[in-house]
Order: C-alpha cells, then sequence, then structure tokens
C-alpha cells in the first residue's frame, strides 16, 4: 500500500483554537469531549505562538547580544513559557495544584505551570508539536471540541 501525499493539509483554525490531550493514564478524549486530566492544545505551528516568541526575541535582542549573540537557554525557555501560555494552552480540566484544590485554568495559572512543572511542560510542548492530533481530530470531525 503506498502513502498518499494528498489530503494531509490540517485544518489553521484548528491548529489555533487547539484538541483536547490526554494528560494521564486515566485520561481520554470521546468526539471531541475530555474525559479526566485533559488540556487543550493550539498547535506549535500556530503562528500567532510563533509571533509572541519572535516579539520577544526581538524585544530583549540586547541579552543575546550581550552573550555572544545567543539567548542563554533559561530566557530562551522562559520566552516559550510566555508565548505557550498565551498561545498554546487553551484550557484545561481536572487539574489540581494540591490534592482536592482544583487548578482553574487561566493565563496566569498556565504561566506558571510552564515555569514550575519541567515534566509537564516537555509533555505539552511534545504534544504540541504533534501535528498527527490535529488532523486526527479534523478527520474525527471533533473540530467543534469546547
Amino acid at each position: 500500500m503506498a502513502l498518499s501525499v494528498t489530503g494531509g493539509s490540517v485544518d489553521r483554525q484548528l491548529e489555533k483554537d487547539g484538541v483536547w490531550v490526554e494528560m494521564d493514564a486515566e485520561a481520554r478524549v470521546e468526539n471531541g469531549k475530555p474525559i479526566g486530566p485533559c488540556i487543550k492544545l493550539a498547535s506549535y505551528a500556530n503562528p500567532d505562538f510563533t509571533r509572541k516568541l519572535q516579539h520577544l526575541m526581538r524585544e530583549k535582542m540586547h541579552i543575546a547580544d550581550a552573550n555572544g549573540g545567543i539567548f542563554p537557554p533559561q530566557i530562551g525557555e522562559d520566552f516559550e513559557n510566555i508565548a505557550a501560555s498565551e498561545y498554546l494552552i487553551r484550557d484545561w480540566q481536572e487539574f489540581e495544584k494540591e490534592e482536592g484544590v482544583p487548578f482553574e485554568y487561566s493565563k496566569e495559572n498556565a504561566l506558571w505551570l510552564l515555569r514550575n512543572n519541567s515534566m509537564v511542560r516537555d509533555a505539552i510542548f511534545r504534544a504540541a508539536k504533534e501535528r498527527w492530533r490535529y488532523k486526527k481530530a479534523q478527520l474525527n470531525g471533533d473540530i467543534k471540541n469546547s
């Protein structure tokens, strides 16, 4: 069987709006609806995310200039965190900061999460880079996921 090279593009609006992604073994997404701990992520290819990241880099270019033209790793990572909190993380459900204490979605909480939990941060960026998630949601008709 041959690989089809047509029909592989992903709905750009879906990449901006995001899809629900399971965050633990008990979670799942059925018909575009999250069940259990899930996070709604826009694609890493989302142009709004890229623009914000570029804006932050241009705004702080003096930091790179003082470091031989390279941003120190922690600065570059925080630029990603800021841009992701605004343009990649769209929502979440069933997150707790402490056992039994809900951790509600907000851009501020998203930034806190990215800065303070490297394992979750890595999982978020890995999932946002997997463009097949958005194509699968598009093919399944999950575009109207909440």
